[in-house]
């Protein structure tokens, strides 16, 4: 059985807007909460626009309960467009989220 090749991984430590950095294509994004185990994770998932006033959004305003993850496959973020910056946002003063791109 060939192992699963995970391209990159990014943990969310701040509740500030965070670029989700990645050098290879991918075709799925896994966002976990990783929070205490009781405390779930709201979170902003957007393409960052020329124009800073406006932003494309994937998921806006979207709760992970504690110790669960939410994938998006490819029919998910097909529009994605790789000339502007893929972008989240958690709503935790910590971050609390794992972003896993495959």
């Amino acid at each position: 059985m060939e192992k699963e090749k995970i391209y990159d991984v990014q943990n969310i430590t701040t509740n500030l807007a965070t670029e989700i950095e990645f050098e290879n294509s991918f075709e799925l994004i896994t966002l976990t909460n990783s929070s205490f185990p009781t405390v779930p994770v709201t979170i902003d998932l957007y393409l960052e626009a020329v124009d800073p006033s406006i932003n494309y959004f994937i998921l806006r305003t979207t709760q992970i309960p504690a110790g669960t993850s939410l994938e998006l496959g490819i029919s998910d973020i097909k529009y994605l467009d790789i000339s502007r910056k893929l972008m989240i946002r958690s709503f935790n003063p910590t971050g609390d989220i794992t972003v896993t791109l495959r």
